[in-house]
């Protein structure tokens, strides 16, 4: 083989590795049924007992159920194996709801849950599932999230999340 077959078959594989990597990134991060993803940085990973992290996000179909997802990024120094938290949400006619929820981000032998990537992890707790949501009227929804630790100032914790989803049924 020339040196320029050479150079062009690397070049061809090159390519046909490119084309793979984009597709697949293509249908890996479209997802229809997402209407909203977001995070919130928490300043220097310490979140203020007095902190709220808001999210607010416009709906406007009425009649799809939904799922509500809670994203939590920590790092590795996070001191404990659990997160409680308040999430609130507040209809457009500023009736409201109140959850207090657990969130388990480690096993009792220490090792963290999520998905890990050095000494950050990101866990997710499924906070309201499977057409457990309905937003019955259109306009703005806010929702709340509040850490209820029994520490003022808690570190390790880097970002919080929330993502909507429309529910579909699956056969």
């Amino acid at each position: 083989m020339n040196d320029y077959s050479h150079r062009r078959s690397k070049k061809n594989h090159l390519i046909f590795f490119l084309v793979i990597i984009f597709c697949s990134l293509l249908t890996t991060s479209c997802n229809k049924n997402k209407i909203y993803e977001k995070y919130e940085k928490i300043d220097h990973y310490v979140w203020s007992s007095d902190s709220i992290i808001t999210f607010s996000v416009e709906i406007d179909d009425t009649a799809s159920l939904y799922n509500l997802d809670l994203l939590i990024r920590h790092a590795n120094f996070y001191p404990y194996s659990n997160l409680w938290l308040t999430a609130n949400i507040i209809r457009p006619n500023f009736s409201y709801a109140i959850d207090t929820i657990e969130c388990i981000l480690a096993e009792d032998n220490g090792k963290w849950l999520g998905d890990g990537l050095g000494d950050i992890w990101d866990y997710t707790k499924y906070w309201k599932q499977q057409n457990s949501t309905i937003f019955k009227q259109k306009g703005k929804y806010i929702f709340q999230i509040n850490q209820l630790m029994r520490t003022e100032k808690l570190s390790g914790i880097m970002e919080i999340g929330l993502k909507i989803e429309k529910f579909q049924y699956q056969n």
